[in-house]
C-alpha cells in the first residue's frame, strides 16, 4: 500500500497596503488519492490569493519575481522594532518574519496535533514554496525540498503529470548534482 501525503497552503498577509494591522489568515489542506493533485488544488488555491491581492492594486500576475515586488507591502511593514536592554540597543527585530503565503508538502498527515485553539499542527512536512519578504533569500532550502519531494513521487511512483524539470546544470551552488524537481512558480534555473 502507498502511503498518500497531503500539501498545505498556511500564511498570513496584511489585508491591505495601508499602515493598518488587518490580517488574512490562510490555512488550508489539500488531500487527494492521487497526491499530484492534491498539490495542483493547493498550487491552484494559492494562486488565488496571489490573484487576487494582485487584482486589489490593478495588476496581474507575470511571474514570482513580479508578484513579490507588487505584493510587498502585503507581507512587510514598513515599521521597525529594536531590542533593547537598559540604555543599549541589541538588535533589530522583523516583526515580519512569518508574514506571507507558504506551501507545505505534509509527509505524514497522521503525525499532527491540535493546539488549544483548535488548531492542527503537522509535525513532519517540508516547505515547498513561499512568497515571503526576504531580499536576500536564495530559496536553497525550498530547492533542496523539491528534490525531496520529487524523490517521493519517484520511490512511490507517483503521477507527476508534466511537471518534471530536470535540471541540466548546478542551478544553486551549495546542492551536488543535477536533480529534478516538480515545477513551482519559482524559476530555478
Amino acid at each position: 500500500m502507498k502511503s498518500h501525503f497531503s500539501y498545505q497552503v498556511r500564511g498570513t498577509l496584511y489585508r491591505n497596503n495601508s499602515d493598518s494591522i488587518d490580517f488574512v489568515e490562510v490555512n488550508e489542506v489539500f488531500k487527494h488519492e492521487n497526491p499530484i493533485e492534491a498539490r495542483e488544488l493547493a498550487f491552484n488555491f494559492y494562486q488565488n490569493y496571489i490573484d487576487v491581492f494582485l487584482e486589489n492594486l490593478g495588476k496581474t500576475y507575470v511571474n514570482h519575481e513580479e508578484t513579490l515586488f507588487w505584493l510587498r507591502d502585503f507581507i512587510k511593514n514598513k515599521k521597525e522594532s529594536f531590542q533593547k536592554v537598559g540604555n543599549e540597543l541589541l538588535w533589530q527585530i522583523d516583526e515580519d518574519f512569518d508574514k506571507g503565503l507558504f506551501v507545505y508538502l505534509v509527509q505524514d498527515e497522521n503525525d499532527k496535533f491540535e493546539t488549544l485553539e483548535g488548531e492542527t499542527v503537522y509535525n513532519n512536512k517540508i516547505q515547498i514554496h513561499r512568497l515571503d519578504y526576504s531580499p536576500d533569500d536564495l530559496y536553497d532550502d525550498l530547492y533542496i525540498n523539491l528534490v525531496k519531494e520529487f524523490e517521493m513521487y519517484e520511490k512511490n511512483n507517483y503521477e507527476i503529470k508534466n511537471y518534471k524539470i530536470d535540471n541540466n546544470k548546478h542551478t544553486i551552488d551549495s546542492i551536488d548534482g543535477n536533480k529534478p524537481i516538480l515545477k513551482t512558480p519559482i524559476n530555478f534555473k
